[in-house]
């Protein structure tokens, strides 16, 4: 562009010569329209359909339940790493897995003892996360 066309204004910083400007109408950043952002792919992608086999029989199911499924599955075979997150999830959510209980119902001494390992598994897992292991005097030998 040569240098002998006339401006209606000063160019300089922050004030572009007019044919670089963003034309009217348009700008020149942020998503456009159509596209999606991760938690919509995300949502999308968890609740499409795919079939499993189940009992011998075939279901369709949601992706987000056959994670869940698995991460159940996993946990009940005993992998603490699956059983940890499984309760990190239920205590987030609030999820006993249990029916609401009403007044007359107590929990049995069992299902106390399981609350209690549970709660100790957690407790342990947030101590090891936070490098706090070592407050129980060497504890970590006998494993």
């Amino acid at each position: 562009m040569s240098n002998n066309k006339k401006r209606d204004y000063e160019v300089g910083y922050g004030k572009p010569p007019k044919e670089h400007q963003f034309k009217k109408g348009q700008s020149g950043g942020g998503r456009r329209k159509g596209t999606k952002n991760l938690r919509t792919d995300l949502r999308e992608e968890l609740s499409e359909k795919v079939t499993i086999t189940e009992g011998g029989k075939k279901v369709r199911v949601s992706k987000q339940r056959l994670i869940a499924k698995a991460l159940i599955a996993k946990g009940c075979k005993g992998n603490v790493p699956a059983t940890n997150t499984l309760v990190k999830y239920m205590l987030t959510l609030n999820i006993t897995g249990l029916e609401e209980t009403t007044e007359n119902e107590q929990l049995t001494v069992d299902e106390h003892t399981l609350l209690e390992i549970l709660e100790a598994r957690v407790e342990k897992s947030k101590k090891r996360a936070s490098g706090q292991n070592n407050d129980e005097g060497g504890d970590n030998e006998d494993q």
